[in-house]
């Protein structure tokens, strides 16, 4: 029995002798109290507090990196005689999606497709032309042959999850999201895909131009899977990428929650509530 076990063992005991609905109601207060001190989550609340009384706007200023990166992608597209009509951006929160995809857009006359509020779980249809679609998950999830490019922004977690924390909005998903699972699904969607993968300059983009033949992702999925003995007809591309690398189907937003976020905090209420 390891030390977690001992120790929750004995809180079992000790909730046995004693009146459970107050212990729990301590606990859970004090639970609460310490949740709200985490840095990620107290962000967060001061960004729901700001945007209640000011209210918010989406106009951040473009960081200059991410406007030269923009540059360099547009000078790519130049140099490969591209007129691209639909493009797909993907990274972790707070690695800059939104920010390229409105840097290029300007620059290439397109318009952005933020798809937060879109069941990505499910197979979207792509009909706006003209268009630059990016999600966190929209590679994992979506067939790429919808798209004439896909970038990829390989930013290192560490960068991505301070600059959520600086911003505020969303601040909460450094506590509760598997970054790290979040970044390696994303890539191998990336790297499934046929075509050379380009290195842009100065930033942590990669960007893939659609070959004549198509990305093949699913395809080259599905190929994987069946080298590894297992019928992948009814697994769904993300399942298909979880069991490629974690050797277990998995999906949906559910899937990088870490369940273990707030396990000191509720550990330490819990003693606490049975102490007092």
């Amino acid at each position: 029995m390891g030390v977690e076990e001992g120790v929750l063992a004995t809180i079992y005991k000790i909730i046995k002798k004693k009146k459970l609905v107050e212990i729990a109601a301590k606990a859970g207060i004090s639970l609460v109290k310490s949740i709200i001190e985490r840095p990620a989550i107290n962000a967060y609340l001061e960004y729901q507090i700001e945007k209640f009384f000011y209210g918010w706007s989406d106009n951040e200023n473009c960081p200059e990196e991410i406007s030269k990166a923009a540059d360099n992608i547009v000078r790519l597209f130049n140099s490969n005689k591209l007129s691209p009509k639909k493009i797909a951006i993907d990274g972790v929160p707070g690695s800059g999606k939104t920010s390229l995809a409105k840097a290029l857009a300007s620059k290439i006359s397109m318009q952005v497709e933020c798809l937060d509020h879109h069941n990505m779980d499910k197979e979207l249809f792509f009909n706006k032309e003209n268009t630059i679609y990016e999600h966190h998950r929209l590679l994992r999830t979506q067939d790429l042959d919808n798209f004439d490019v896909i970038i990829y922004i390989d930013e290192p977690i560490e960068i991505s999850m301070k600059k959520v924390l600086l911003r505020k909005r969303g601040a909460y998903l450094v506590d509760i999201m598997d970054y790290e699972k979040l970044k390696q699904i994303g890539l191998r969607a990336f790297y499934s895909a046929e075509g050379e993968s380009i290195n842009i300059s100065e930033s942590y983009i990669k960007v893939k131009i659609k070959p004549i033949g198509g990305f093949k992702d699913i395809e080259n999925i599905r190929n994987e899977i069946r080298r590894m003995g297992v019928d992948s007809d009814n697994l769904r591309k993300e399942q298909a990428l979880f069991l490629c690398i974690y050797g277990k189907a998995n999906k949906g937003f559910v899937a990088y929650i870490n369940p273990w976020a707030y396990k000191k905090e509720f550990l330490s209420s819990l003693i606490t509530a049975l102490r007092q």
